[in-house]
């Protein structure tokens, strides 16, 4: 697996606050979602999905690398929108 240049998990939230801790257990960042436009629920479904946005590329990385043996053409669609995905996320596309 390639190494990844964004801040390790675990990420934590707290309300509409994703937070990222060092292994001291000190603040490395924080982003706070927000929006003028937006429902509360939509905020704080926003905030989770970036909160799990580490573990969902690692899961991600791990499903196609274990695929990539087994994909059948048919699947060929969905393991170009994978790799595109892992390519926006990591800063490759």
């Amino acid at each position: 697996m390639p190494e990844h240049k964004h801040t390790p998990a675990p990420w934590l939230l707290e309300g509409r606050t994703v937070y990222a801790l060092n292994a001291d257990g000190f603040n490395r960042f924080c982003a706070q979602v927000q929006g003028a436009q937006t429902t509360p629920a939509e905020l704080e479904a926003n905030a989770r999905l970036i909160c799990a946005a580490p573990d969902l590329l690692q899961a991600l990385e791990d499903c196609t690398a274990l695929l990539s043996c087994y994909c059948k053409e048919e699947h060929e669609q969905c393991m170009r929108d994978a790799r595109a995905a892992i390519a926006r996320a990591t800063g490759q596309a």
